[in-house]
């Protein structure tokens, strides 16, 4: 599912910067864009992991 998500946002990428007659400032934003969205996932996904954790340890502490 993940690996079909990323697949399309990288041919999508691709038509975008091939519209705009490859300009290299599009695409910077494009990957920039990317990257940012990459970061917010991952510390979401982190945050989400440690209250996971957290919630457990405090069950079994009391």
């Amino acid at each position: 599912m993940v690996v079909g998500q990323i697949l399309v946002a990288m041919l999508m990428i691709i038509r975008v910067y091939a519209i705009y007659s490859q300009s290299r400032p599009i695409l910077i934003f494009l990957l920039a864009l990317t990257l940012i969205a990459i970061i917010v996932a991952t510390v979401r996904v982190a945050l989400a992991f440690l209250s996971d954790r957290l919630m457990a340890f405090r069950r079994t502490v009391g």
